[in-house]
């Protein structure tokens, strides 16, 4: 399992030594890695910006330089005379998702819970410390929230308005029944456009759906109101649609596995999993 990232381990890692550069990613892939190659040298970089960067003054030196992002599950080494040889480990994680072993959806559901239990109470290890979550009222960022405030630990919800709207009273319902603290955050447009570079550059592209979904998130913890060391949030689900089946679920649960490897395998490459 140290391969999908264990608890408190960083999972994706860059060693420099004499004898060689060895890099990897994990299945889960964290953090992810671009390469850049350009025929004579060799670079790795966790940070998308500088990539490119690379990328434009290699291209400009010699040789036209190529940027590619590593593959979960990937270990390579880079050798003092600049040769390149990595390994792509088999994919256990799409493996596991096109063949699911629970067909049950109130099992399923039960399972993902407990697991989401354990991340929280994984990632807040004392209940004595504060812990922010990021509310919109949606049904994963609100099961964040229960699980977090039925674990025990100190929450505070945020919830965020933006010129388009909020969802305050949602979120602002569900802290009434848990009896956790709710706070009101209003971002402008100003803090939403000088936060979309930022968002950018940790996704490591410019999908316009997917900046998105990480705007508003980002922004909170940008504009600095969130005090809180640590942060939970439903962000990911949305990129997965994990609980969100098509019309014909029902009928051919089997036939909605492509499209849920899909958003998987995409929510990885971008180290959103």
């Amino acid at each position: 399992p140290t391969r999908f990232g264990a608890a408190g381990e960083a999972a994706t890692a860059i060693t420099v030594t004499a004898a060689a550069m060895h890099m990897s990613t994990s299945d889960l892939n964290e953090t992810p890695l671009s390469i850049i190659t350009d025929g004579q040298r060799v670079a790795v970089t966790s940070d998308a910006i500088i990539a490119a960067r690379i990328t434009k003054v290699w291209s400009g030196d010699r040789n036209e330089a190529v940027v590619r992002q590593l593959a979960p599950g990937t270990s390579a080494k880079v050798a003092p005379s600049g040769i390149l040889s990595e390994s792509v480990a088999e994919d256990l994680l799409s493996a596991k998702a096109q063949q699911p072993h629970l067909t049950d959806p109130r099992t399923a559901g039960e399972t993902l819970l407990a697991l989401l239990d354990t991340s929280i109470r994984t990632a807040v290890p004392d209940p004595a410390q504060p812990v922010a979550v990021l509310l919109s009222a949606g049904i994963d960022s609100s099961s964040v929230a229960t699980l977090a405030a039925h674990a025990g630990r100190r929450v505070t919800c945020y919830s965020a308005g933006t010129p388009w709207g909020n969802e305050h009273e949602g979120a602002a319902e569900l802290c009434r029944h848990l009896g956790v603290p709710h706070v009101t955050v209003e971002l402008s447009l100003d803090d939403l456009l000088e936060t979309a570079p930022v968002a950018i550059r940790w996704l490591g592209h410019a999908t316009p759906e997917k900046v998105d979904i990480a705007l508003i998130g980002t922004a909170l913890l940008a504009c600095g109101h969130l005090p809180e060391a640590t942060v939970l949030t439903g962000y990911g689900s949305d990129l997965v649609n994990l609980g969100l089946p098509g019309s014909g679920a029902a009928d051919d649960p089997h036939g909605e596995l492509p499209g849920l490897v899909a958003g998987l395998q995409d929510a990885r490459y971008s180290g959103n999993l």
